[in-house]
């Protein structure tokens, strides 16, 4: 995926840029539109189509997961009852946030008592601890391929994790104070975090694994 500010694409999609003078605020100099030009919405839709039922067929169906509060997490088969799947213990303070890997094979679950736990997308159950923070992790994501987890933490740092080895790739400092969000580009050769002293850092990540 790529993107050209006066021109370019983005996967399938073809983008154009148009500069206008905004008149929403005095404080916005510029507007720039982007609007699609020629794009094949049908080819698009079914190669959504298909990435759905690739990773639906992989979990065995729809699949949902919630963490709460209560340190513990549950797991959902909403398209066939309302009653859930399993429950699912092991974070000792409140779960701050839960996501499945792109491949929907694994679930990863950030945690105030400073660890990442990983579950079977599966089936909901437990399979590893990833730990070396040293305070609450905010905030996980997935590399797209499914093989890397990045998380962010109250400890200033972000932390690459290898899923095949279930450890510690790559520790990433810059930050001064907490990390609330982190996130992948699609292409999976970068990192963007942003945190409590307001600044946001880009890292390349060498992918040579």
């Amino acid at each position: 995926m790529k993107y050209v500010e006066n021109g370019g694409s983005i996967g399938m999609f073809e983008f154009k840029c148009v500069p206008e003078t905004s008149t929403i605020s005095p404080s916005v100099k510029r507007l720039y539109l982007c609007y699609l030009a020629g794009t094949p919405i049908l080819q698009a839709k079914a190669i959504a189509q298909k990435r759905y039922d690739d990773a639906k067929k992989i979990a065995g169906g729809e699949r949902l997961v919630s963490g709460s509060d209560d340190f513990t997490m549950f797991f959902w088969n909403p398209a066939e009852s309302k009653a859930s799947i399993a429950r699912m213990t092991g974070h000792q303070q409140l779960v701050n946030q839960v996501a499945f890997s792109p491949d929907t094979r694994v679930i990863a679950s950030a945690s105030f008592d400073k660890s990442v736990k990983l579950w079977c997308g599966r089936t909901g159950k437990y399979i590893s601890s990833l730990r070396g923070h040293v305070q609450a992790v905010y905030q996980v994501a997935w590399s797209a391929d499914s093989r890397l987890l990045v998380s962010g933490s109250a400890d200033s740092t972000l932390k690459v994790w290898d899923l095949k080895t279930k450890g510690l790739w790559f520790d990433l400092p810059g930050h001064a104070d907490e990390v609330f969000t982190v996130d992948w580009s699609p292409e999976g050769q970068k990192v963007v975090s942003g945190g409590k002293d307001k600044s946001s850092l880009m890292i390349v990540i060498v992918v040579g694994r």
